[in-house]
């Protein structure tokens, strides 16, 4: 289980993307699809809303580790691997439900077949690149000329 810290740092750079490509494994090979979270915070639980019919939920049932991969525009790329579940808790639709989800169920949160995905992450990596486009730019072509590595990315991992 991640630390509060670990979680507040994954937190604030996945929370900004809010798209994961969530993979799964069939037993033959793996398959991912886009899949936005449902949290408004994260303290070890992510939550994605699904329709419990859906292929994904019979790879989950039988192999229930995935991987999330989130990238935030802002050249921020985090990797989750963690254990999947499924949930029908109606008092956790009702709080995690919103005008975003509203559009992919318009029968609402009695949609039939209607649950969240559960993912608690157990690792975590991420790379984020603080340095602006111009300065990236100058550290290729200087490692280019010197033929060193060019050092611009924090690389991090988490668990």
């Amino acid at each position: 289980m991640l630390s509060r810290e670990e979680c507040n740092k994954l937190w604030d750079l996945i929370e900004p993307a809010r798209t994961a490509m969530f993979t799964t494994w069939n037993g033959d090979m793996l398959a991912a699809r886009p899949m936005a979270h449902a949290n408004e915070d994260f303290a070890g639980t992510l939550y994605y809303f699904t329709d419990l019919t859906s292929e994904k939920i019979d790879e989950i049932k039988r192999y229930p580790n995935v991987n999330l991969s989130y990238v935030d525009g802002s050249d921020v790329y985090v990797s989750l691997s963690g254990d999947a579940g499924i949930s029908r808790d109606a008092d956790l639709i009702e709080k995690l439900w919103n005008p975003y989800v509203a559009a992919w169920f318009p029968k609402g949160k009695d949609t039939p077949d209607l649950g969240l995905l559960t993912v608690i992450p157990t690792k975590g990596e991420y790379w984020d690149s603080e340095e602006s486009k111009m300065v990236e730019l100058f550290k290729i072509a200087k490692a280019n000329i010197t033929g060193e590595e060019p050092e611009f990315v924090t690389n991090e991992k988490i668990g």
